[in-house]
């Protein structure tokens, strides 16, 4: 357990299960009370997770600090924080005003010490400001040991990472992003720069990322410190990595990776590969080593031309595309009795573009048809398997979260949404989501779970062919 999270029902509970999520997305092991428990059950099961959490994780809201009977449940708990001596982290909701929410001068001493305590703000902000203000909450929190987590020793749970010096807070950085599929993408691009005979004695390998949709995303997922990267940072060029990507992102990939490296463009059907030309153009690049096609296919309006054609922009020794893609049909989970998961599936299929959600099957036939010499699909499956309740409910956000915004847009009451065929649907889907979120996210927490995600990975080996380059 890696942090108790202490909040206001009434006041804080969407900020806490906010909070939550992006903790358990990390990979920690947050304790969150979403279910009422009995004041029987409070000394036993509370302060029982309260014990086993170095990190006190306090959502100041109107009233936290308030005390509003004798046994008040809120101040139980800090009183037993201060008595375990627990590493206090504060976070506030904008608005949110200290003075206000008690008599501070008639407080109690262990209550008083948090008036000088420094504090979190998180206000209404987007996406990567959240993440860069829980990365903060991260840097202050302490595992068992006392130690913060970017000043832990070496880890023993594996000796593959500590082999390779990695202390606990990379270990988990690694193990976190195996949840999202960085994982996979690192396992099966390892097997191909080790393997496959065209890469033999070839090191200092570029690497095109087509249509990069999250720079922080490939930045990770090619991480630039090869510690990282494990064998693949020892291979791959951080200097050679070269990407295309929408106008408003390439700020940040000439901030991240080598200026002029990665160019914008619009990705209109008729000019695919004309950016990707010009990109050689303008860095002197005879041709690329591995091409990334990661959950793209799904924009190519004739996948085996285009495939062909980036083909030809592979070195002239030989390359590989890697592709991943999206298959719903793979997605499975047991027990569920509920029979939560086929419903989530019927849900998916309401998406407009559901069909791109099922191109993971094609990816074996597209890659020979585009004229691979080979190609390799991975028996590796993305399940909740040997994971801890973190990384189970990581899977569930990762593949479900976003319906409910979805569903409620597309839900509302207005003439363009009636106008929809779907509509009813949605409507109903909306309301489902709305009445049953909270028990897929309960089934994802339960330690007999076993979900597998809907994905196919795999790459081409385009091999030195005249005709062809």
């Amino acid at each position: 357990m890696d942090a108790f999270i202490s909040y206001r029902r009434d006041t804080g509970s969407e900020l806490a299960s906010n909070i939550r999520t992006h903790l358990c997305s990390k990979g920690l092991d947050v304790f969150f009370d979403k279910d009422k428990i009995g004041n029987e059950d409070f000394t036993i099961r509370i302060k029982e997770e309260i014990s086993k959490a170095p990190n006190f994780i306090m959502i100041l809201t109107k009233g936290y600090f308030t005390k509003k009977s004798d046994h008040d449940r809120v101040r139980e708990e800090i009183e037993y924080a201060v008595e375990q001596s627990k590493n206090f982290i504060l976070i506030y909701k904008a608005g949110y005003q200290l003075r206000d929410d008690t008599n501070w001068d008639d407080e109690d001493d262990y209550i008083k010490k948090f008036e000088t305590y420094n504090r979190h703000k998180w206000d209404t902000m987007s996406i990567s400001d959240e993440e860069v203000l829980i990365d903060k909450i991260i840097r202050q929190m302490k595992g068992e040991d006392g130690l913060p987590f970017k000043k832990r020793k070496t880890t023993k749970n594996n000796s593959y990472y500590s082999e390779h010096g990695m202390d606990e807070a990379d270990f988990l950085w690694i193990k976190t992003d195996h949840t999202v599929c960085r994982g996979i993408d690192w396992n099966i691009l390892e097997r191909a720069i080790t393997q496959e005979s065209i890469f033999k004695d070839r090191n200092d390998l570029n690497l095109l990322v087509y249509k990069a949709y999250d720079i922080e995303t490939y930045a990770k997922k090619y991480a630039l410190n090869p510690k990282r990267a494990l064998s693949l940072g020892k291979r791959i060029n951080p200097g050679e990595i070269y990407g295309v990507t929408y106008r408003g992102l390439l700020d940040e990939a000439d901030r991240i990776f080598q200026k002029g490296h990665f160019i914008a463009d619009e990705f209109a059907t008729e000019n695919y590969i004309d950016a990707v030309k010009k990109l050689m153009s303008d860095n002197q690049i005879e041709g690329f080593d591995i091409i990334d096609l990661t959950l793209i296919l799904k924009d190519m309006p004739e996948p085996e031309k285009t495939l062909r054609e980036l083909a030809k922009l592979l070195n002239p020794d030989g390359g590989i595309i890697y592709i991943r893609e999206l298959d719903d049909d793979y997605i499975d989970g047991y027990p569920d009795e509920a029979k939560l998961i086929p419903k989530l599936k019927e849900i998916l299929e309401l998406d407009d573009g559901a069909g791109y959600r099922h191109l993971g099957k094609k990816v074996y036939t597209y890659l020979i048809r585009a004229g691979a010499d080979k190609v390799y699909i991975s028996d590796e499956i993305l399940s909740t398997a040997n994971h801890k309740t973190a990384f189970q409910l990581a899977m569930c956000h990762n593949y479900f979260s976003y319906l409910l915004p979805e569903m409620k847009a597309l839900s509302e009451d207005n003439e363009k949404n009636r106008a929809n065929s779907k509509y009813d649907k949605y409507v109903e889907a909306y309301s489902w989501l709305l009445n049953n979120y909270d028990d897929v996210e309960s089934l994802f927490c339960s330690p007999d779970f076993y979900f597998r995600a809907g994905y196919v990975a795999g790459y081409g080996v385009f091999e030195p062919d005249d005709e062809l380059f």
